[in-house]
């Protein structure tokens, strides 16, 4: 179980905020690359976001998926309207030996009843979208598996940063809306590196058993009517913003 002092650990180890964009250099070529971000599922993220209509005036979004040469774009729509775009693009380096992936968010026009809240906000979208990314590129170039004590070693000392960031800096309550979602982008982030990190070195994340072996693979969301990826057949190439089917 994760304790309330592991979060603070995992609070005084704060990822930088949830700004616009990610870049990471991989030692793999491009098309090694964009098979990794094929199967990307960004409602398989914490909270599953975009699972549950009612937080989007009972419409689900439909999820595009488009694909070009340089760059792949998830859609996310909300009937005929954009709600965001998510786009990872591609920089061949070392003569394609190695690809440089960097993400960016764009907000769409579809109005804010009718779009899930994770995806109405570039900055929660963002840092969602990049940890999402970062997780499957991750899983091309993932080290040597952690003995169970050395998963139990890091998850003691994430606890122990925690319980000491407590009692130095007690966490404020939010004052407004803004600021609960904001703290709650954050924490998801940080909650998400942490097992992260733990996944690079082999440990289990799931919960609910000893630490062993554990396999690298996402799993969907919970909630079997969420909605699915599904791939475009062509790239936007009217240039109006919204994907062409």
């Amino acid at each position: 179980m994760i304790r309330r002092g592991m979060v603070m650990g995992l609070l005084a180890m704060a990822l930088a905020g949830c700004g616009n964009g990610y870049s990471h250099v991989v030692d793999k070529p491009q098309s090694e690359v964009v098979a990794a971000l094929e199967d990307l599922d960004i409602t398989a993220q914490p909270g599953n976001p975009g699972t549950d209509p009612k937080a989007s005036g009972g419409t689900l979004p439909d999820i595009r998926l488009e694909k070009a040469a340089d760059h792949m774009t998830w859609w996310v729509m909300s009937g005929d309207k954009v709600a965001i775009s998510m786009t990872a693009n591609f920089e061949p380096l070392d003569g394609g030996k190695r690809t440089r992936v960097t993400t960016s968010v764009a907000r769409g026009d579809a109005p804010d009843d009718s779009v899930s809240p994770a995806f109405r906000s570039v900055g929660i979208t963002s840092g969602l979208f990049s940890l999402a990314v970062e997780g499957e590129l991750n899983k091309l170039t993932d080290g040597p598996r952690a003995s169970a004590e050395d998963c139990r070693e890091m998850i003691e000392k994430w606890r122990e940063a925690g319980e000491a960031e407590a009692e130095m800096r007690p966490q404020e309550r939010p004052q407004n809306l803004s600021q609960a979602i904001g703290e709650g982008a954050r924490n998801t982030i940080k909650l998400q590196a942490m097992a992260d990190a733990l996944r690079r070195r082999g440990c289990p994340t799931g919960g609910g058993g000893a630490f062993a072996p554990v396999s690298s693979e996402m799993k969907p969301a919970d909630d079997s009517d969420a909605p699915r990826p599904r791939e475009t057949d062509s790239a936007d190439t009217s240039g109006d913003g919204i994907p062409d089917n």
